[in-house]
């Protein structure tokens, strides 16, 4: 491996670290700034991704039980919208798995995000 390709990758993992810190202090009502946000040195389709952990109780086991999604688009959204999302990818898991049981108390805890500077905004997600 490239010393350079390592040191990207070191970076992009610390910037990681620091963007959980981050998102989780963010208002509910805020949008996250991107120059806070780990640049990615993946290639992304989308200029924004956030993983959200969901929490709550196993329903049919009374168990804690916690699930990731990721969040990915174009434009910039506030921590609600986001968190939004993922209860929407959670349903939609729930409904096509057939799923009986869920997970009530839900919570929701924003893990990390990554920016892509080159790719241009866009108002579609």
């Amino acid at each position: 491996m490239r010393r350079i390709d390592l040191s990207r990758a070191m970076n992009y993992s610390r910037g990681l670290t620091e963007t959980g810190v981050y998102l989780r202090n963010v208002g509910l009502d805020r949008r996250p700034n991107p120059r806070r946000l780990a640049t990615s040195i993946a290639q992304m389709t989308k200029r924004y991704r956030f993983e959200v952990k969901v929490n709550g109780i196993d329903t049919r086991t009374g168990l804690p039980r916690e699930e990731f999604y990721t969040i990915r688009g174009n434009s910039d959204l506030t921590r609600r919208e986001i968190e939004e999302k993922a209860l929407e990818a959670y349903q939609k898991s729930q409904d096509a798995d057939n799923v009986k049981y869920g997970i009530r108390d839900i919570s929701f805890q924003l893990e990390t995000g990554a920016f892509n500077p080159d790719i241009l905004a866009s108002a579609v997600w």
